[in-house]
């Protein structure tokens, strides 16, 4: 531009320049405009399609312009061909330009916004011909076509920047600085044309060197970049209609009304003669604004109409949600109840009445219902709260109902002092009395023995350990005794495991009697018992003991099929300060079997020598590992029982070992050293293979049979145990959904999260999983949802203590919480007709016993599917 004003190179040059850069900026301006294009969609996409165009025709007009100029070589006439490309640029770029969305109006303000875009076009106008072009056309020497052409191009350019004035205000924030660049570049655009169209119709244009042109190279390069500061923006979503008026919507158009007012009193005041052309033009602009107002009065009535619709749209639901709430805090199975600062109840919900007997209107201090030994805890608690607005904090603490009993409850409190609608501590009781209860017994039964009442091996280890630690410190000689019953096995096969029970339950009523009181007793398992002796002066009380626990077994026991006379060995292991809980347990172990060999019904103190005797058990760890390849194992089945119907739902494999000089051995014999050794996982892929097998043989005709196996704590750690349970699925093509894989409760607890994976893996090959002999082990609730079961057993302890004041509502107690888990319950250990018409009142739907059938081999077990009874539906 600076080039064009100077005339570098002599008028020759300068014309080339002016020429060139009033060709090529526009088309420059025209390919920015089709780039940023692309980086939109929809009316974007067309607005800047549009604005490209119009740069092109402007373009093209400059070049026949230039063509004059160079080619031939003459003045270029006005109006010329290229007059056409400048004039069609203007519809293209007002397409453009109202193609570019703005925020979306209602339909309302849209009207409005069209009369404020023809005020403001007309006043500009009234303003340009009050003080240049009405002069100029008046002096115009030129034809009406010559005037009209020249008049077109400030007329339109008036146009367009009245769009892009009432666009702005109106445009999102993000689109704001393109638009601003496009008004400045269509105001020098429109500057450069007045000057233009006064300077043709007055025949002083010249061809080379004015200003004019360098106003259109600025105006189309404001336009191009434009175009590439939107290409570099993000797209934006259209927007929703909004019915607001702004501020600057409602003053915008009186600007240019008031300036052109302004020069309308200038011009009369130096002219004074009368102008058709500004009257016309007054006459526009006021029937404009008197319709503009009322369009005005009718969009705020409306929205005053759409405000008051959705007042009311808002009042109806806050009535809804005011009465949902009130709904829920009445029949809400939770106490809720506000206290001040000063723990004073200013109100409680109607289910405090029903919860704890007390009337919802009653107020106190919350501390008269807590049980002492809780209060510090829960004081301590609201302090820590009410420094903290809006915090939440749980606890658990004992209320007192009105007939004055004790309900567990879990508290929610949170903190709402600071909330006006609030102003309190809003405490939300939920009574877990019932879950408190179960979970006491289930603690109780993780750690006593449900047959004997007695501590159980967990328990005794646990007091076992702290005994040890306790004697590290001070000066005494605790010592544990091992006592295994002489001959258990025998009365146990020939009168059956219900007379071995009551037996045990005899024998550990009679060994209370020696127990001192700070001392511990326990079934260790099976018919092993241990002793501890918290603290002896020396041998001869341990012998003391011994002596006594012998004379309990003198006289006989009195059970419900006769009297048994009954032995024990005893095995002595005093402290000597080196040994560990499992060294004093193993020491004494060893004592007892020295017992044993010596004769039975006799005590044995520990001597280190003993452990050599050791020795010869561990040849069946010996004879344990070759008895996989020498094929001594066999598998025997236990039918699982509808007991609606007394159908067969399934087969429980167990294993057996027939050793060739012991014969069968007991499973509680070897498992616990294959378990130890490792063993268990190869044995335990061998029964798993082989009971698939059998059992797909059995589906043949029973397709829905399911299998059950038992999996132990040592195959659950195995790596491979996943890849075994998947490959002899395919090699048989068993439907994994008729196999149950069992596991107890406390091998559960052994490294949590990596169980819960690998029982995640299995129930994703479609095994089904349960937790056998529950309540045995310590599982809390809250643990066992995390594990992917899908069905549990109940212990035989549990089915056992049936008919009695406690059993039955403890194993209803557990099928409630079974159905609350969504778990399938299977009752074992099913021996006599009044368990099974208790359990089928109870609506237990599974079971398994000797009451059906004792565990038998392969061949029985066919025989006993084909009979009508196990096949009924």
């Amino acid at each position: 531009m600076a080039w064009i004003q100077l005339r570098i190179g002599g008028p020759t040059l300068t014309t080339a320049a002016d020429d060139g850069y009033s060709t090529l900026v526009p088309m420059a301006a025209a390919l920015a405009c089709w780039w940023a294009s692309r980086r939109y969609a929809g009316r974007s996409r067309a607005g800047w399609i549009l604005l490209g165009a119009s740069a092109l025709s402007w373009g093209l007009g400059s070049a026949i312009w230039s063509y004059y100029d160079f080619v031939l070589k003459q003045t270029v006439p006005f109006p010329s061909p290229a007059d056409a490309g400048f004039l069609l640029a203007v519809p293209l770029a007002v397409a453009g330009l109202l193609s570019l969305p703005g925020a979306a109006l209602a339909q309302t303000s849209r009207l409005r916004t069209l009369f404020d875009g023809s005020i403001i076009a007309i006043a500009l106008l009234f303003i340009s011909w009050s003080t240049a072009l009405g002069a100029a056309y008046s002096q115009a020497s030129g034809g009406l076509w010559e005037k009209a052409i020249g008049l077109a191009y400030p007329m339109t350019d008036v146009v367009m920047a009245s769009i892009v004035l009432f666009l702005l205000p109106r445009a999102p924030a993000a689109r704001r600085v393109p638009l601003l660049l496009l008004g400045a570049g269509i105001l020098a655009n429109t500057v450069s044309d007045s000057v233009f169209t006064y300077l043709q119709l007055a025949h002083t244009y010249g061809n080379v060197g004015n200003a004019i042109d360098a106003g259109w190279v600025l105006g189309f390069g404001l336009i191009a970049l434009a175009a590439v500061r939107a290409s570099s923006g993000r797209s934006l979503p259209a927007s929703r209609p909004d019915e607001r008026i702004s501020r600057v919507g409602i003053l915008l158009p009186y600007g240019p009304v008031a300036l052109a007012g302004i020069f309308a009193i200038i011009r009369e005041a130096t002219v004074g003669s009368f102008d058709l052309f500004l009257f016309i033009a007054g006459l526009l602009v006021a029937a404009l604004l008197v319709v503009r107002q009322l369009l005005t009065l009718f969009e705020n009535l409306s929205l005053n109409r759409s405000l008051e619709a959705k007042v009311e749209a808002g009042t109806a639901e806050l009535r809804r949600s005011e009465e949902r709430f009130r709904s829920l805090v009445q029949h809400s199975s939770d106490a809720i109840t506000i206290i001040d600062a000063g723990y004073i109840a200013r109100y409680a919900s109607p289910s405090v009445e029903r919860i704890f007997g007390y009337r919802s209107d009653a107020a106190g201090p919350i501390f008269d219902v807590v049980n002492p030994d809780d209060r510090p805890g829960l004081q301590a608690l609201l302090e820590s709260l009410v420094a903290r607005p809006g915090s939440t904090a749980t606890i658990d603490a004992r209320l007192r109902h009105r007939d004055g009993s004790w309900r567990y409850c879990e508290l929610t409190i949170t903190n709402l002092l600071q909330d006006p609608s609030v102003g309190g501590l809003v405490i939300n009781a939920r009574d877990i009395t019932d879950r408190k209860t179960l979970e006491e017994q289930l603690t109780h039964q993780a750690f006593h023995d449900s047959l004997t009442g007695i501590a159980n091996r967990a328990l005794f280890m646990d007091r076992l350990r702290q005994t040890i630690a306790r004697a590290a410190r001070r000066t005494e000689k605790p010592a544990v005794m091992f006592l295994d019953l002489d001959g258990f096995k025998t009365v146990n096969d020939s009168l059956g495991h219900g007379v071995g029970d009551e037996l045990l339950a005899a024998v550990a009523t009679r060994l209370r009697v020696v127990v001192r009181a700070g001392d511990t007793m326990a079934r260790l398992g099976g018919d092993e018992f241990g002793i501890l002796l918290e603290d002896t002066e020396g041998p001869e009380v341990l012998v003391n003991v011994a002596d006594r626990l012998t004379e309990q077994f003198q006289a006989p026991f009195a059970l419900d099929t006769g009297e048994i006379f009954m032995s024990a060995s005893v095995g002595i292991a005093p402290f000597t300060g080196r040994e560990t809980a499992d060294d004093l347990l193993r020491n004494a172990d060893i004592a007892m079997y020295t017992a044993k060999a010596a004769g039975r019904a006799r005590y044995q103190m520990f001597n280190p020598w003993m452990r050599e005797a050791a020795v010869t058990r561990l040849q069946l760890e010996t004879d344990l590992q070759r008895a996989l390849e020498r094929h001594e194992f066999f598998l025997v089945y236990q039918p699982l029982v509808a007991l609606d119907s007394g159908a067969a739902l399934g087969v429980e494999v167990l294993l057996r070992w027939q050793h060739p000089k012991q014969g069968v051995v007991a499973p509680m014999e070897f498992i616990p050293v294959a378990e130890r050794t490792g063993l268990i996982v190869p044995i335990g892929r061998w029964v798993l293979r082989e009971a698939v097998r059998q059992v797909k043989a059995w589906q043949a005709t029973r397709a829905t049979l399911g299998l059950s196996v038992n999996v132990s704590a040592r195959q659950l750690r195995d790596a491979d145990l996943v890849q075994d349970v998947r490959q002899i699925l395919q090699e048989s093509q068993l439907d994994p959904q008729t196999l149950t894989l069992e596991m107890t409760e406390s091998i559960l607890m052994e490294d949590v999260e990596a169980t819960i994976r690998v029982l995640q893996a299995l129930h994703e090959l479609g095994v089904r999983l349960a937790i056998d002999d529950f309540g045995t082990g310590y599982s809390s609730l809250s643990y066992l949802r995390k594990f992917p079961f899908d069905s549990m057993k109940i212990d035989r302890s549990f089915v056992g203590g049936l008919g009695t004041a406690e059993g039955e509502p403890l194993v209803g107690t557990i099928l409630q919480m079974a159905e609350s888990l969504k778990l399938e319950v299977v009752a074992e250990g099913i021996e006599r007709p009044e368990q099974l018409a208790e359990l089928k009142r109870l609506e237990c739907k599974g079971g398994q016993g000797f009451y059906f059938s004792k565990p038998i081999s392969a061949e029985a077990m066919a025989a006993y599917l084909a009979q009508p009874q196990a096949t009924a539906a």
